[in-house]
């Protein structure tokens, strides 16, 4: 059924691009296209949900949800969500950690691996000691058979807060790409979270 409503949307899709109509139509097509493509691959198995059983919580929770399409692949798995710690003092060193012994996950593995995210504990005069994102790097070259880092985001100590670096970003491309969103768009929808996250923190929420 989803192969036929691929088959479909595609359809359409190319009949609009080649009549010139619906920008905006056109980009909510491409965006369900794109996604309806990376959920019919091949290497991809479906497993039934047996139940759902709920429970009891005291505990407050917050949903971080993605609109219209909220499903990531970690491990060869779709799952709702996907992060990794590791303990490394660099982007470089996960790398390296991850690639060497005891873990030996081989290198051309790294190409499913988007953002190291390097998080410090800091000293700070007035604070004392606080947990700071020091840097934000993307990992590129692992299919090549030669993963390496690169520096997106990193923290200015004084200002204490992430700066931009100069390096262009492969990731945001890729969400163009696989969204159909262009740049501005993407960065309106950063915004949005960053104001999200901001009055979260000035409520007191913390994790």
């Amino acid at each position: 059924m989803l192969k036929k409503i691929n088959c479909v949307l595609t359809a359409e899709f190319n009949k609009k691009i080649k009549n010139r109509e619906g920008n905006e139509q056109l980009i909510k097509i491409k965006q369900f296209i794109l996604h309806l493509n990376s959920v019919l691959n091949e290497n991809i198995l479906w497993e039934k949900i047996i139940f759902v059983e709920e429970s009891e919580s005291n505990k407050i929770f917050y949903d971080f949800t993605l609109n219209n399409y909220n499903t990531y692949i970690a491990n060869g798995i779709m799952v709702s969500n996907c992060m990794g710690t590791i303990h490394a003092n660099s982007a470089q060193e996960t790398v390296v950690r991850l690639t060497s012994p005891p873990m030996n996950v081989p290198e051309i593995m790294m190409a499913g691996l988007d953002l190291v995210v390097l998080e410090h504990k800091i000293h700070d005069k007035k604070k004392g000691l606080i947990r700071r994102i020091t840097s934000i790097s993307e990992v590129k070259g692992a299919l090549e058979g030669k993963a390496t880092t690169d520096l997106v985001y990193e923290r200015d100590p004084v200002k204490d807060t992430m700066e931009r670096s100069a390096l262009p970003s492969k990731y945001l491309h890729e969400l163009m790409d696989y969204t159909g969103k262009s740049e501005s768009m993407i960065e309106n929808e950063l915004q949005k979270r960053i104001k999200f996250l901001e009055s979260m923190q000035k409520k007191g929420i913390t994790a």
